[in-house]
């Protein structure tokens, strides 16, 4: 079984699968949402909608994720604006083992959508592994603009984005987590609280935090928070989820004066 690495040192096992390439539809997806699609990194480019699309951003730092972007064309420039994701995003190792039928029927739906936006569908057949991977690699599936720190940046490891805040890749952390950085109120509030992003947490009204995650790699920063943050990190292993911490608890104290 194959072993596919993601950002610079985890790897996972994945569906039997020939070496990675690039395809000639990769390829031209890639060109497609480089030269033509509005905007940058989704999360740290600046805002790019339907209302302001904008231009393309500079190439230079960004990547493609096989993200299922959702694209409306701006009717006065023609520029493809982002406005959502598919239900079915299918990251390049993964469409390997994915069901053709099951394929076939949701990006029919997705052709469904596409067509009451008034805009062009997916059109080729979907019966085989190979049909999958054309799909996989099309400007429907591989089309998401990201920063490298949005895209493989590790937990563990200092990155920092556009803005200059600390970022982690949407393959190394959970969907929700890696979206908040796209919203936090970075000014007032350090989402990681002074981590490089092992531990996330968010206010709460009234004062405190409730911790929101807690990777495997978390340790305290300063030494006397090791016990503290150490039986947090027990408690999250445990399976516990609904935790929440006072305002005096260091890792709030952290969140507050990173903002």
């Amino acid at each position: 079984m194959p072993i596919e690495k993601t950002g610079q040192q985890a790897t996972i096992r994945t569906a039997d699968h020939p070496p990675r390439s690039q395809s000639a539809q990769y390829k031209k997806s890639r060109q497609w949402l480089m030269d033509d699609a509005a905007g940058g990194c989704v999360l740290c480019g600046g805002e790019s909608d339907l209302s302001h699309p904008g231009e393309p951003a500079p190439q230079a730092g960004l990547e493609d994720h096989h993200g299922g972007g959702i694209y409306v064309s701006d009717k006065s420039s023609g520029r493809p604006v982002l406005v959502g994701f598919t239900l079915f995003p299918i990251e390049w190792s993964e469409g390997w083992g994915a069901d053709p039928t099951v394929v076939s029927d949701r990006v029919k739906g997705l052709g469904a959508l596409l067509g009451l936006l008034d805009q062009p569908a997916y059109d080729q057949p979907i019966k085989t592994v190979s049909d999958v991977m054309d799909f996989t690699d099309s400007v429907y599936n591989a089309n998401v603009k990201l920063c490298s720190p949005h895209h493989v940046g590790l937990e563990q490891q200092d990155a920092k984005d556009a803005n200059g805040h600390q970022a982690v890749g949407i393959h190394s952390i959970p969907f929700p987590i890696w979206a908040y950085q796209g919203y936090c109120d970075w000014a007032h509030w350090d989402m990681w609280a002074g981590t490089a992003g092992t531990i996330a947490v968010a206010p709460r009204k009234g004062g405190g935090a409730r911790l929101i995650h807690m990777s495997p790699l978390a340790t305290a920063t300063r030494t006397k928070n090791r016990q503290e943050n150490a039986e947090l990190k027990r408690a999250w292993t445990s399976g516990r989820r609904n935790i929440t911490l006072p305002e005096t608890h260091n890792l709030v104290q952290a969140a507050r004066l990173g903002g």
